[in-house]
C-alpha cells in the first residue's frame, strides 16, 4: 500500500490552493484530505466491514439468545449518546485529531476483554466502550475535515467522505465475508471444537481482532498530517473566553433531532419491509440493501454541483421533496421492481440533508465550536433515533409498513420546512463559494 500511495500523497501539496493547480481536477483534493480520506477508508473498512459483518455470527457461536444480541447491538448507541457533547469539548480543547487517534485507540482496546472474556455482561461493557470511542471520532472527524479545505470547497470534502466511507465498509464486508475461514487456516482450532472450523467462535474471534488491528493501522494516516494553513474568519479569533450558546445549539441542531426521528423509523425495517411486503428471499433483500447504500454514495457526487445551482437551503428543500415523494412512492409500492426503485431513490436523495445541512450548522457556530456543535449534532440524532424507535416497532405491527413509511415522508418534509424556516433569513446558509442560499 505504501508504493501506491506515497507517489500520490507527494503529489499534492500541503496547501488547500494545490486544488486550483493543473494537476488536479477535484477540488479541495490536497495532501491533508488524502491523509484524512486514507484514514477513514481504513476505519471503515476495519469495523463497518470486517468487524461488523461477523459479529452477530460470533454471538451465535457462543449461544447467545437472539434479544440479548439485539441489546448487544443497540448498546453502541447508548455509548454514541454518552460520548456526544463531552467528545465534542474535548475535540474543541485538545484538537480532533488528537480525540481521532486517541478514540481509535479505545475503539480497538475495547475488543480485547470481548474476545478474551466473552460473557454477556464483559461483552456489554464492551460494546459501550466501543460505542463511546468510535462515536468521539466520528464527530471529531467532521470539523477536522472542513479544516483541511478552503469553505467554498467543504461540500465537495463531504462528498469525498460519503463516497471513501462506502468504498471502505462496502470491500471491508467482502474481505470479512472470507477471513473466518481464511484465519482458521493459519490458527489451528483446539481439538474439542465441533462443527465446521469457519463457523467457530474461534474463527470469528480472530475476525474481529484482525478488524481492531485495522483501526490501529488507521492511526498511521493521521500522524504525518500536517496542520492545515487556513485563514480563520475574524470571529474565530480571540474568542476562548466566550460563553457556550447551549440554546442556540439546541434550537439549530432541531434539524438533526427531526432528521434522527425519521432515519429511526425506516432503517431498522427496511429488511422486514421488503421481506414481508414482497416475500423477498434473505439474499434478495441484502442485494437492494447493498444497491441502496451503493447509490447512497453515488448520490453524494452530486451535492456539490446542486449546491452551487440552487443554494443551500434550496437544495435541502428540493431534495427532501423527492425524498418525500419516495417514500409515500416506496409505502405505497405493490410490486418489487417499484419498491426498489422507491427505495433507492428515498434513502439516497435523504441522505443528502447531511452533506448539505453539515456545513450549515459549523458556519452557524464557527471554528471554535466546530467539534461541539458537531457532537451536540450527533446526541440529538441519537436521541431522535431512539425516541421513534422505541415506538416504530408497534405502529409497523399494528398498522403496517405502508403506515410507516408515510409518517416517514411527512417527517422528511417538516425537516425541510423547519430547516428553512430556521436558517432562511440567516448568513450562516449562504454556500462556502459565496452564492446566496436563499
Amino acid at each position: 500500500m505504501t508504493n501506491v500511495t506515497t507517489p500520490i500523497l507527494e503529489q499534492a501539496a500541503d496547501s488547500p490552493d494545490t486544488s486550483r493547480g493543473s494537476g488536479w481536477r477535484l477540488p479541495g483534493l490536497n495532501r491533508p484530505m488524502l491523509y484524512f480520506l486514507l484514514y477513514n477508508f481504513i476505519f471503515n473498512f476495519g469495523l463497518y466491514g470486517v468487524a461488523d459483518v461477523v459479529l452477530n455470527f460470533y454471538f451465535v457461536s457462543l449461544g447467545v439468545p437472539p434479544e440479548t444480541i439485539g441489546i448487544l447491538q443497540t448498546l453502541t448507541r447508548v455509548g454514541g449518546i454518552l460520548a456526544g457533547i463531552p467528545a465534542g469539548m474535548l475535540a474543541d480543547r485538545f484538537g480532533a485529531r488528537r480525540i481521532t487517534v486517541v478514540a481509535m485507540i479505545v475503539a480497538a482496546l475495547s475488543y480485547i476483554p470481548m474476545i478474551s472474556l466473552p460473557s454477556v455482561p464483559v461483552m456489554a461493557f464492551s460494546r459501550i466502550l466501543l460505542g463511546l470511542s468510535f462515536t468521539s471520532a466520528l464527530i471529531a472527524a467532521t470539523p477536522l475535515l472542513v479544516s483541511l479545505v478552503e469553505p467554498r470547497h467543504r461540500t465537495h470534502a463531504l462528498s469525498y467522505y460519503q463516497i471513501v466511507s462506502l468504498a471502505g465498509t462496502s470491500l471491508g464486508t467482502l474481505a470479512g465475508g472470507f477471513l473466518p475461514a481464511a484465519l482458521v487456516g493459519i490458527f489451528p482450532l483446539p481439538a474439542h471444537v465441533d462443527g465446521p472450523p469457519e463457523q467457530s467462535s474461534l474463527a470469528y474471534g480472530l475476525t474481529l481482532a484482525t478488524g481492531a488491528v485495522l483501526l490501529l493501522v488507521s492511526i498511521l494516516p493521521l500522524l504525518p498530517m500536517a496542520p492545515p494553513r487556513l485563514a480563520q474568519p475574524r470571529d474565530a479569533q480571540d474568542r476562548t473566553g466566550a460563553r457556550t450558546p447551549w440554546l442556540k445549539l439546541a434550537f439549530l441542531t432541531f434539524p438533526w433531532l427531526l432528521f434522527g426521528v425519521s432515519a429511526g423509523l425506516s432503517f431498522p425495517f427496511y429488511n422486514l419491509f421488503f421481506r414481508q411486503r414482497f416475500e423477498a428471499t434473505d439474499t434478495v433483500v441484502g442485494s437492494i440493501l447493498s444497491l441502496g447504500w451503493l447509490v447512497m454514495g453515488l448520490v453524494g457526487l452530486a451535492a456539490p454541483w446542486l449546491e452551487k445551482r440552487l443554494g443551500r437551503l434550496q437544495a435541502i428543500f428540493l431534495t427532501s421533496v423527492v425524498a418525500a415523494i419516495m417514500f409515500l412512492a416506496l409505502g405505497a409500492a405493490e410490486t418489487l421492481p417499484l419498491g426498489i426503485v422507491a427505495y433507492v431513490i428515498a434513502a439516497s436523495v435523504r441522505n443528502l440533508f447531511a452533506i448539505f445541512f453539515t456545513p450549515v450548522i459549523l458556519d452557524a457556530f464557527g471554528p471554535r465550536l466546530y467539534s461541539l456543535s458537531s457532537g451536540f449534532g450527533s446526541l440529538v440524532w441519537n436521541v431522535g433515533y431512539f425516541a421513534s424507535g422505541t415506538f416504530s416497532g408497534f405502529w409497523a405491527a399494528s398498522y403496517g409498513f405502508g403506515f410507516l413509511m408515510n409518517l416517514v415522508a411527512a417527517l422528511v418534509f417538516v425537516t425541510a420546512i423547519v430547516t428553512w424556516a430556521i436558517f432562511a433569513r440567516r448568513r450562516d446558509a449562504v454556500p462556502a463559494g459565496g452564492a446566496p442560499a436563499v
